[in-house]
């Protein structure tokens, strides 16, 4: 009677855990895929090619006496998409500054964001930033234009299929 109920239990384990495993391997099967800038429509070309541009206006990506974006990351704050880059000192001692901004998802426009240290709510939200730039992509700002785009258009499809 005792191997029976063993074995029952023993069995029942095993199931639940092979399902869990599965259900497990399905859910990041959506986080795994990365996305180019050709999988993208016209619309989301367009965001991809205008925060592209934004970078490059602010100089995160010529200028060689600029301090480049090292991280990227694009994510949804209170349902509005934002684009964040994490522009690092260097040296080694995690120090960096980073730039924060608001997609219109209609239209395409980039407009900066910011946040009022004293909103309870901001608080939250720019430490949400923090977290989110350190598991952001990594941008290489010696890329071509096309390997810098794909990287961007990898982030959105990341945030907008999530």
């Amino acid at each position: 009677m005792n191997k029976k109920i063993i074995t029952i239990i023993f069995t029942l384990s095993t199931m639940l855990f092979l399902v869990g495993c599965s259900f497990t391997n399905n859910e990041s099967n959506g986080r795994d895929k990365n996305y180019t800038y050709n999988d993208l429509d016209e619309n989301q070309k367009e965001i991809i090619d205008n925060v592209y541009a934004e970078l490059g206006d602010w100089g995160y990506t010529y200028e060689p006496s600029a301090i480049p974006a090292s991280k990227i990351k694009f994510f949804y704050e209170d349902s509005k998409l934002i684009f964040a880059a994490f522009h690092d000192y260097g040296g080694g001692n995690g120090g960096g500054s980073y730039s924060v901004y608001e997609i219109d998802e209609n239209s395409g426009t980039v407009s900066g964001h910011s946040y009022d240290t004293l909103n309870e709510n901001d608080v939250l939200n720019k430490r949400v930033l923090a977290v989110e730039l350190l598991s952001g992509e990594s941008f290489d700002v010696e890329a071509s234009e096309d390997s810098q785009k794909d990287i961007l258009a990898n982030s959105y499809g990341k945030a907008v299929n999530e």
